[in-house]
């Protein structure tokens, strides 16, 4: 049965954390993928979604001085149901550590500078493995990864934005389904300033203008690894520029070996490229040191995983980092931890019961 997301809730768009539970609870009667036939990896499946849940309602009661490191639980318990459920290998019931590291001459300073990275092997690299999603193989500030997820952006840690940031991709704006067309269309929105280039007036502009347009395009495409094979759509023969105007523009893409959907599965047709339901998804790009693309699910893992740090071993510190009267990073932390208790359980529900993009469709 097709989820229900819901529309909004509390400014996010999302469905309301206790429908998400409702839904996860479904999903324990009737299993995705490998769950479903395989008794231990169903006993698995049940187990974990049972205590990632329960570290979630505990996480709902406490408050921000203990609050990450039950969200961190909870969250890491959902990965040995995501392994219980979809990775291919014998081995996806080992347990081994958490496979994440910090930095500890960077936990001195504020939370929004510490690094971060995988330890090449452990539970974080296993699920990014079975996601087919980059891991963390290059340390990472939190900062960094937060504004690389869009996470807690209303009242956001410091950090600087990345270059290449989670774009939409949407079927929409293209014209109505036509069955005479062939090909899988969609647009790309993207922001102008970094994506745009002014082109010489009409009567002036040559081939190598354009080229040298697309080449451009082209690059910057190039650090989204779902979106490996589309192709840039050219609105007239041999000439190319960006849709609409002002600070959001739109890079038309198709996909040669991907029909373009019928009317019932204009909602799927994009599920392979990112996270979304419905007619647009978040292309999320790669990560340094990976040719893999980020995921918003591993993303949450780490930065919940250099919280729960602090408060494991860094309480004096932790103390410091979330003391409102005091901390410049305060705020940012509590809502950061509010925040994910409205954004986890759909994004598990999600990552769990729809297919996984790879850098290769």
């Amino acid at each position: 049965m097709k989820p229900h997301y819901g529309t909004t809730w509390d400014e996010l768009e999302l469905t309301p954390r206790h429908t998400s539970w409702q839904m996860l609870r479904a999903l324990r009667h009737d299993p995705p993928r490998q769950a479903a036939d395989d008794p231990a990896r169903r006993a698995m499946f049940s187990a974990a979604l049972e205590q990632s849940e329960q570290f979630f309602r505990a996480a709902e009661a406490s408050d921000v001085d203990t609050r990450p490191l039950l969200l961190f639980y909870g969250l890491s318990q959902s990965g040995r149901a995501l392994r219980a459920a979809a990775d291919p290998e014998d081995r996806w019931a080992r347990a081994g550590g958490h496979g994440l590291r910090v930095d500890g001459e960077t936990v001195d300073g504020q939370l929004s500078s510490t690094l971060v990275a995988d330890q090449g092997k452990g539970l974080f690299r296993d699920v990014a493995r079975t996601l087919n999603r980059a891991s963390l193989p290059v340390a990472q500030s939190v900062g960094a990864l937060t504004r690389l997820g869009r996470l807690g952006s209303r009242f956001a840690l410091p950090g600087y934005e990345p270059d290449y940031g989670p774009l939409v991709l949407t079927t929409d704006g293209l014209g109505p389904l036509d069955l005479a067309r062939t090909n899988l269309r969609a647009e790309l929105s993207v922001p102008a300033g970094l994506w745009a280039r002014e082109l010489p007036e009409v009567g002036v502009r040559t081939t190598s203008d354009y080229n040298a347009y697309k080449e451009h395009v082209r690059a910057r495409l190039a650090h989204y690894p779902t979106l490996s094979e589309a192709r840039l759509v050219e609105r007239g023969l041999g000439h190319f520029d960006l849709g609409g105007v002002g600070a959001n523009r739109t890079v038309p893409l198709e996909w040669p070996t991907r029909p373009h959907p019928g009317v019932d599965e204009v909602d799927v047709a994009l599920a392979p490229f990112g996270d979304g339901d419905g007619r647009d998804v978040t292309v999320y790009p790669s990560v340094p040191g990976s040719d893999l693309a980020a995921h918003p699910y591993l993303l949450w893992w780490a930065v919940l995983y250099v919280m729960s740090h602090f408060v494991r071993y860094e309480p004096t510190r932790w103390a410091q980092i979330i003391d409102i009267d005091r901390s410049a990073e305060g705020a940012a932390v509590e809502y950061l931890c509010r925040q994910a208790l409205d954004v986890l359980p759909e994004l598990i529900h999600r990552t769990l019961t729809r297919p996984m993009p790879s850098a290769d469709q």
